[in-house]
């Protein structure tokens, strides 16, 4: 079992949860810190609350994009997700500043996830991101792409 959040960090997560529109930078790195070392329900918490900043704020986000993209790497599914919904809204805000970045390159990786939940949302942020700015989807996933959207593990996917 880990060790409870910290004064300061439930401080961080009761806030950004409750106000998106006033979190900074340093919040979302908090966040993103609980996210990535707490593998249960604490993580996924934050990793929403940072999700929820994206909507508010995508130009904070978009600004400081690798301070999210750690996202993409941690065990828990419910986190990966959260990342791959992260970089759907700022592509869908903000794409010219997501061009030069890292963010699309993940969602993309993460159409193999080794979950199949993932797999689908991965499929669905992808076809999302191509049509809010399909210059940032690489053309070679487009027929890998397809097959995902087409298949029974995406449909069982979308009917949870």
């Amino acid at each position: 079992m880990s060790e409870p959040l910290t004064d300061r960090q439930r401080r961080v997560l009761d806030r950004v949860e409750s106000e998106p529109t006033d979190a900074d930078i340093d919040d979302v790195e908090a966040l993103v810190e609980v996210a990535c070392r707490r593998p249960e329900a604490e993580g996924a918490d934050a990793a929403s609350a940072v999700s929820r900043v994206a909507s508010e704020q995508p130009a904070l986000l978009v600004e400081r994009i690798d301070s999210v993209l750690p996202l993409f790497a941690v065990d828990d599914t419910n986190v990966r997700s959260r990342a791959m919904n992260i970089v759907t809204i700022l592509a869908e805000a903000e794409p010219s500043r997501l061009a030069d970045t890292t963010a699309v390159a993940n969602v993309q990786q993460a159409i193999t996830d080794r979950d199949k939940w993932n797999r689908a949302f991965a499929a669905e942020a992808l076809a999302e991101i191509a049509i809010a700015a399909p210059e940032l989807v690489d053309t070679e996933i487009l027929p890998t792409l397809a097959r995902r959207l087409d298949s029974e593990e995406f449909t069982d996917a979308r009917a949870q």
